[in-house]
């Protein structure tokens, strides 16, 4: 049977099929160069999820740069998970206080339902960070420090330097700009697909669909 996002079925793609991991080490390297992004970045994608990665202890990677970055599952709580490594967060209720590093994978609240599309997006511009889920802004935190300039390639569905890490569901439209979006651009894009002519352009380097 044909898989794909909801919003696919909207158009003429009849070809147009989403990446199936299936939990057993299988996730891949979609990149053979290294992206310097950190000025600015976000990751986009939709995802479905298999139940069988809530019965398991680890976060489960969908998306990875290597440790640096990373969108995932947890299998406690399947709940939808981010990392942003190297950067340090403030507290808005707190501004004298010293920045705390931000380390491992952080909690949004927001959980996954086996086999129910939902749309996630991370996005980093410089000066905060924020993790949207079906289009409403979960996470939004001020963060300072810098990512490492290079921070590695990208994979998908796990990474292969933690084999026990891989993901199990289906992933579709995952899209890598080079700056960090606004909400209101991640909302008017999140519905429809790119075309050939929008890589490159409005700051798209990288586009699976």
């Amino acid at each position: 049977a044909r898989v794909s996002a909801p919003f696919e079925l909207l158009h003429d793609e009849t070809e147009d099929f989403a990446f199936l991991f299936r939990g057993e080490e299988d996730g891949m390297l979609v990149t053979q160069e290294e992206f310097w992004l950190d000025a600015g970045f976000t990751f986009e994608m939709w995802v479905s999820v298999r139940g069988d990665n809530f019965a398991r202890t680890a976060n489960r990677i969908i998306f990875t740069s290597h440790d640096a970055v990373a969108i995932g599952v947890s299998g406690l709580a399947n709940e939808v998970t981010w990392m942003l490594d190297g950067l340090l967060t403030m507290d808005p209720a707190d501004p004298t206080a010293p920045p705390q590093p931000l380390v491992g994978w952080q909690q949004t609240g927001v959980k996954f339902e086996g086999g129910v599309w939902k749309h996630v997006a991370l996005s980093y511009d410089g000066v905060s960070a924020a993790l949207y889920v079906d289009g409403r802004r979960m996470v939004w935190q001020v963060v300072t420090g810098r990512l490492p300039r290079q921070w590695g390639k990208l994979s998908l569905g796990g990474d292969p330097m933690v084999p026990k890490a891989t993901f199990h569901g289906h992933v579709d439209e995952v899209r890598v700009w080079g700056e960090g979006r606004s909400h209101r651009a991640i909302v008017a894009n999140m519905l429809r697909t790119q075309r050939p002519a929008d890589v490159w352009r409005h700051g798209l380097i990288a586009y699976w669909p």
